[in-house]
Formats: C-alpha cells, structure tokens, sequence
C-alpha cells in the first residue's frame, strides 16, 4: 500500500513528487473529495483554493465527489472506478462523518491495496487512523 500525504498541495515543491508517485496524470481517473473543506469553509468555496486548482491542472478530467450530496451506490461506484483518490483537508470529523455514512472507508482500504493511488491532505490522512477525536481548544 502507497500513499501520498501532504499538508498543502498546492505547495510547488509538492506538486512534481505528486506527478511522479501516480506515474503521471494523464489517462488516470481521478476523484476529488472536498467534504472535508466543506466543514470549515462552506460549499464549493474549495474551487478558489490553490489546492483545487493545482489538481485540477494536473488532472483536468478530474470528478469531484462531495460526499453529502450522492448516494451511496454512487460515492461506491466513482471509488471503484478511480485510478486516484484525492481527499483535501478541512475538518476531519466532518469526513470521517460522510466516509463512514456513505460506506467508503474498507472500499477506499481494499482499493488502495489494490492499486489505486490515495493523495491526501490534512483531514483526508487524518481519518485514515484508528480512532479520531475531535478537540475545541479555547485560546
């Protein structure tokens, strides 16, 4: 199993290991999952992001997946078919929430040992673990 994880990948630095840990973009399918960025920043304000936009010009044929608003018949399928699996950051609980209501977290487990390459930032390694908690700390 090989994953790529990044705190921002929108960081230049970041985006050629990218390009050389999925062999190159071109003719792979790629799922993009904002969910997790839904949390902190509201609905599709992800598409402003640097990180958005750098995979996007990596991957123009990319599909966005946003948990919240598809089935779970069609969050499984767009899995299944995916060549890669890109999960921004945001709010980590909020996704677990979505992955774990939407049935994807051994489909993503068994997908990824079988090939399919998983870059993610933040939130998307996050919910990877074992067990996740959510804190509040107060300043």
């Amino acid at each position: 199993m090989q994953i790529f994880l990044t705190s921002q990948a929108k960081d230049p630095n970041v985006k050629q290991p990218m390009i050389d840990y999925v062999n190159g973009f071109d003719g792979k399918s790629l799922i993009y999952i904002p969910t997790a960025t839904h949390a902190e920043q509201g609905f599709g304000l992800y598409q402003d992001g640097g990180t958005f936009k750098t995979i996007k010009n990596l991957s123009p044929d990319l599909e966005i997946l946003e948990l919240e608003f598809v089935t779970n018949q069609e969050a499984q399928d767009a899995i299944q078919s995916a060549d890669i699996l890109f999960m921004a950051g945001g709010f980590p609980v909020y996704l677990s929430y979505w992955l774990h209501r939407r049935k994807l977290r051994n489909l993503i487990y068994n997908r990824i040992n079988d090939g399919m390459y998983y870059i993610f930032t933040n939130a998307g390694a996050m919910v990877c673990s074992k067990s996740l908690r959510s804190v509040n700390y107060l300043a």
